[in-house]
């Protein structure tokens, strides 16, 4: 199976950066507050092994992927907006194979665990910690002063 791939696509007016792989019917990874496309690269594999055609883009305001200034340009309006244009430019009209986790939404309390969980190694915490020193928090947190 070939390898993840990461380029930028041009769509709602900003450049959004993706990790994609696979062939076969498209499945979209949204991540949530504080993530990037990182978090999906299990699944990304995964599900291309399995015949899919997985895409994990950068939100607006995360990572490689734009970020507008003003807190107004990330309502879920132009999160819609992305996620159309990326179906677009991949050539569908819709995907029944949108998955996004439950932190998309505003998070009133975050515990702070004591220790990394099994599932995560010090390198891939790291990954996190180096692209948000690079691109900072402004735009992801954008999204939660947009919200109404």
């Amino acid at each position: 199976m070939n390898e993840v791939s990461h380029k930028r696509i041009k769509t709602n007016g900003i450049w959004l950066q993706i990790a994609e792989q696979g062939i076969g019917p498209l499945v979209l990874l949204l991540h949530g507050f504080p993530e990037i496309w990182y978090s999906w690269r299990h699944q990304i594999t995964f599900l291309a092994n399995h015949g899919y055609h997985v895409v994990a883009p950068g939100l607006r305001g995360y990572g490689d992927s734009g970020s507008p200034p003003s807190p107004s340009s990330y309502t879920n309006m132009y999160l819609v907006g992305d996620i159309i244009g990326l179906l677009y430019h991949f050539g569908e009209q819709q995907t029944d194979n949108l998955i996004a986790p439950p932190g998309m939404e505003i998070i009133d309390y975050l515990e702070i665990p004591s220790r990394l969980p099994p599932w995560m190694t010090e390198d891939e915490l790291q990954v996190f910690a180096d692209k948000f020193r690079e691109s900072g928090f402004v735009g992801a947190f954008h999204y939660y002063r947009a919200m109404e």
